[in-house]
């Protein structure tokens, strides 16, 4: 609310009916062990990229941060190299067990 100028001057008292109980920073270090991949464009209109990085400050081990330059909102996975990318993590994730095998 803060970045539009009409509804700029509502976001402090809104916030006083918004809880962050279920806030992703809040949670996100207890995912681990839990491989974490997070994926943000750097010129995302509808979430700042400070979110992403945020986020991945926040997490534990083993975490990934990826930032892509493609624009908009979820037109990362438009991007066949990001996809190739996401598919080799995946296989890694998902092949290698809690002891580094």
């Amino acid at each position: 609310m803060g970045s539009f100028w009409l509804t700029w001057p509502f976001q402090y008292p809104l916030s006083w009916t918004i809880t962050d109980r279920y806030s992703a920073e809040k949670w996100i270090g207890q995912v681990s062990p839990m491989p974490v991949l997070i994926l943000h464009g750097l010129d995302d209109p509808v979430v700042p990229v400070h979110h992403g990085r945020m986020l991945s400050e926040a997490a534990r081990k083993p975490k990934e941060l990826w930032l892509t330059s493609r624009p908009g909102h979820v037109q990362s996975f438009g991007d066949d190299a990001v996809r190739q990318q996401f598919v080799r993590y995946l296989i890694t994730a998902l092949t290698t067990t809690g002891d580094g095998r």
